[in-house]
């Protein structure tokens, strides 16, 4: 278990880091899963990115994952 609101996946490759938080299409970024993606996201190397499964079907996760 990890704290309240820490993004569901963490992804390094190549010296990158990705924080990456997963919602369906309704449910909305929660107040702690926000203030974890912006911390995280201030971080040298690390981008913080909410997906949704729109964002598999229009490239979105795949261009960042390039």
């Amino acid at each position: 278990r990890s704290n309240p609101g820490f993004p569901d996946l963490i992804a390094v490759r190549n010296g990158q880091a990705l924080a990456i938080e997963l919602k369906n299409q309704r449910r909305k970024v929660t107040a702690p899963q926000s203030e974890w993606l912006l911390a995280l996201g201030e971080v040298d190397g690390i981008e913080a990115h909410t997906w949704r499964p729109v964002d598999w079907v229009d490239g979105t996760i795949a261009k960042a994952l390039a």
